[in-house]
């Protein structure tokens, strides 16, 4: 499906590992920062095809400062004497993005004066220099008329096209979008035939499903999908039933995976509940897939794609920090940035007989209530420590976008993950004054984190 990838020997089978389309969370920082890590292919997060197609693509101009870690490979260009990762001290460059942004047809002249204050809505930034071949755009769709038309608008920034055919979440579903289609296998064939036809070969069409209510019922789903021209099937090992909480159905893989397999140059991809590489190298092992996908795994410790032999997994304050990092670098909304470290500090969604094994500790003694208490991306860089200038690390050479998406991001929802895990309803009390503080007022300390 993606090319050029590299992959860590498992002690056994080769495999390539993924970042999970994740909404809110799979955006261009942690996109970036899952390939410096060394993740195969990152996948966008779900975006509905109606609302890509209601985007105009701005292409821009970012200057940035890479980072200065020896043996890890920012983008593919770089080299010894080019700045990349084998120079020390870091260098400058411009890279070009491309954005997909909320078009203006169509809004009220009060919209556009408030978007003149909020800037611009970007639903999705891409670099292509660095995810280039290895970025996948998850859509969601229940139309093969829309979903092809939005597959036309992006495939030439992207190397593939995967449709979700797994969330259960109402808002997905109540479209006909998501895990609607596992009940509806001829309208899911339609959709992957229907962008298969209006895409040239080397762009991989392919789809993300759930184990349906029996083995035989989801081989046929299968069969059902690579017939009509998917060439990558990814199985999440839960039914569309199952809780996040409850633990993935890793026993019922290996037949699914057996009949994708059957079709020649068919990648077949698993996922659930893989939190390291032993743990990615086994299901590989038992399921006999080709590739792995994580999602929460990668939001507990986003190092998880690094091999052992690049030093293994990093701490979870360092991963924090170098994700602020990356928001800096890509001018993420301080609110979206605030939802993923929120996340990144919970278990909330881990099966219960994970918790024990996935610890939270903070040398900075950080919580999810200071995090909501941050403002501005500044704020989030003097809670972790990261010592960066807005202005040196990064510059946008045309325009000054505010990255935003059409998402909602409410203190009082990521307040309530720190309550659900550690149970210290008195420390929330106390904490959550915090995030309603007053912005920072001082010049200066909105300019460059200390």
């Amino acid at each position: 499906m993606v090319k050029n990838e590299i992959s860590c020997p498992s002690g056994g089978k080769k495999f390539k590992a993924y970042l999970a389309p994740m909404v809110r969370a799979s955006t261009t920082p942690l996109r970036i920062l899952s390939l410096r890590y060394g993740a195969d292919a990152v996948y966008t997060e779900e975006i509905i095809d109606k609302s890509i197609l209601g985007c105009d693509r701005v292409e821009r101009s970012v200057e940035v400062f890479r980072p200065s870690v020896k043996g890890e490979r920012y983008d593919k260009n770089a080299g010894d004497g080019d700045g990349g990762s084998n120079n020390p001290d870091g260098s400058r460059k411009e890279y070009r993005v491309i954005d997909y942004v909320k078009s203006t047809a169509g809004m009220s002249d009060r919209q556009r004066r408030k978007m003149k204050t909020t800037g611009e809505p970007i639903l999705l930034r891409i670099v292509p220099e660095i995810e280039g071949d290895r970025i996948v755009f998850q859509i969601g769709t229940g139309d093969s008329i829309l979903a092809s038309q939005a597959a036309e608008k992006v495939y030439r920034d992207v190397s593939a096209i995967n449709i979700n055919m797994g969330c259960p979440k109402k808002f997905s579903t109540a479209g006909g979008m998501g895990a609607a289609l596992l009940d509806d296998p001829q309208r899911a064939a339609d959709i992957v035939r229907s962008i298969r036809s209006a895409l040239p070969s080397h762009i991989s069409v392919s789809a993300k499903i759930r184990l349906l209510k029996d083995t035989p019922s989801t081989i046929d789903f299968v069969r059902t999908l690579v017939s009509a021209g998917a060439s990558s099937i990814t199985v999440h090992a839960r039914t569309v039933g199952m809780k996040e909480q409850d633990e993935a159905l890793l026993e019922r893989l290996r037949p699914v995976i057996d009949s994708v397999k059957q079709y020649g140059g068919v990648e077949a991809v698993v996922n659930g509940d893989l939190y390291n590489r032993e743990d990615m190298a086994r299901v590989v092992e038992m399921s006999g897939a080709d590739s792995v996908m994580v999602a929460r795994p990668a939001l507990y410790n986003t190092s998880i794609f690094r091999c052992k032999e690049d030093g293994g997994m990093l701490s979870k304050q360092e991963v924090i920090k170098e994700y602020v990092e990356e928001c800096v670098r890509w001018q993420a909304h301080h609110k979206n940035a605030k939802y993923v470290i929120a996340e990144m500090m919970t278990n909330r969604r881990a099966p219960k007989s994970l918790l024990r094994s996935l610890p939270h500790n903070y040398p900075g003694n950080q919580t999810i209530s200071k995090v909501c208490a941050c403002h501005s991306i500044s704020d989030l860089c003097k809670l972790w420590n990261v010592q960066m200038s807005m202005e040196r690390w990064t510059k946008l050479l045309d325009i000054k976008p505010q990255t935003t998406t059409e998402h909602k991001y409410e203190d009082a929802y990521l307040l309530r993950l720190e309550k659900n895990d550690f149970g210290s309803s008195n420390r929330i009390q106390a904490e959550a004054i915090l995030s309603k503080r007053p912005r920072i007022k001082d010049k200066e300390d909105e300019q460059k984190c200390k």
